[in-house]
């Protein structure tokens, strides 16, 4: 094991520092786990950070824009698209001075449009956080829908969180040296990309857009009447697609202009792979793109790209196009097939997940069911929308 990097499924299960009362089938992925909605919420007028004193509920409270609500297991609730939420978390946090913890949006969670970020009482960050104190700290989620109004229930998982210790993140020495031993980076045919080729920015790898695959976008439709079902299970939503979707074929002219204030799934045009020891997180915004978002959920876990030992993508090419939520401000964009557009950090793993007989466990493999392993070519769509395949959960 080493001293350095996110800690893996077992030490999530056996650390104290994230409680996790009850947890939920499925809560636990290889190297993170699931943050769920809380009972309180409260729609709130503006969005804040609570000082090294201050609790997210007193602030709440403060900039309260309706009374405060609860949310229920067996009714969904409304959550309203243009409104910021604060809602408490069943999940709380207890680091120990030596370690940090890390917060994203979940895939399908970020691909609808959700603007969220973990607040901690007393801790001044958003999405990040150390603790020199140690102390027993309630977790909450600011919650905006910007697309769409969004159905939300107690006990749905929203968000999602690493613990660790130091910095992971993989020098550019590392980086081609885990490429030559296990490539992490392919073409889109599923090649290798000659280690000369990879481009390195800010510490990680840059990524372009694809813009030849037969769909290269979906562009999110607003409507007043659509309301996202948060909660709702891998294609309960699939035959209502087309009214919240538009999706955008292949431009002939290889140029693709994004609105400004409109929100789309489009790909990467590499396929990327996290071989052990590495897992990885796309940067929110790379702002020598474009003004604006390129990735809301950035988790990627040990394993994601990698193929599967024991179902039939088990001889299929290594590497997975990587989805990318994208809202542009400002102006409109226009993006070219093989333009820059995001850059992923390779991070270290503390050690391989295992179960609890010993054995090693990846993203996508055994226990590791997952909606989006292996995307095709292409944005994929949240798993709501995607048709159900009895091999995947």
């Amino acid at each position: 094991m080493q001293d350095i990097g996110y800690y893996p499924f077992q030490d999530l299960l056996s650390n104290q520092s994230l409680i996790v009362p009850d947890p939920a089938k499925g809560q636990y992925q290889p190297g993170s786990v699931d943050l769920r909605f809380g009972a309180k919420a409260w729609c709130v007028s503006t969005s804040f950070v609570p000082n090294g004193k201050e609790s997210v509920e007193e602030l709440a409270k403060k900039f309260l824009l309706h009374p405060e609500f609860e949310l229920r297991e067996d009714v969904s609730n409304t959550l309203m698209y243009g409104n910021t939420y604060i809602v408490e978390l069943l999940e709380q946090l207890q680091l120990k001075p030596i370690e940090f913890a890390a917060s994203n949006p979940k895939s399908s969670t970020g691909r609808a449009d959700e603007l969220t970020f973990i607040l901690a009482d007393g801790i001044p960050k958003k999405d990040y956080f150390t603790d020199d104190s140690s102390q027993l700290r309630k977790l909450y989620i600011e919650f905006t829908p910007q697309t769409w109004h969004t159905g939300v229930r107690k006990g749905t998982a929203v968000s999602q969180i690493r613990l660790g210790r130091g910095n992971p993140m993989l020098n550019e020495k590392a980086l081609y040296m885990l490429h030559t031993l296990s490539p992490i980076l392919f073409d889109r045919h599923g090649t290798p990309v000659a280690k000369e080729d990879i481009n390195l920015v800010d510490g990680g790898v840059e990524l372009t857009l694809d813009l030849q695959s037969d769909i290269v976008a979906y562009r999110a439709k607003k409507g007043s009447h659509l309301i996202y079902e948060l909660a709702a299970q891998r294609g309960e939503l699939a035959s209502r697609a087309n009214e919240f979707w538009e999706p955008i074929e292949r431009p002939a002219s290889g140029e693709l202009t994004l609105e400004k204030d409109s929100f789309y799934l489009l790909a990467t045009n590499e396929r990327v792979a996290f071989p052990p020891p590495v897992c990885g997180t796309l940067n929110m915004h790379h702002v020598q793109a474009f003004h604006g978002v390129t990735h809301y959920a950035g988790f990627f876990d040990i394993g994601f790209g990698m193929g599967s030992r024991d179902d039939k993508y088990a001889n299929s090419a290594r590497g997975t196009a990587g989805t990318l939520e994208v809202r542009v401000f400002g102006t409109p964009v226009r993006f070219r097939h093989g333009q820059k557009i995001a850059v992923m950090r390779y991070e270290l793993m503390r050690d391989m997940p295992r179960d609890a007989d010993g054995n090693s466990l990846l993203y996508g493999q055994g226990q590791f069911g997952t909606n989006y392993f292996l995307q095709s070519a292409g944005p994929t769509l949240p798993k709501q929308f995607l048709t159900v395949k009895a091999e995947r959960r």
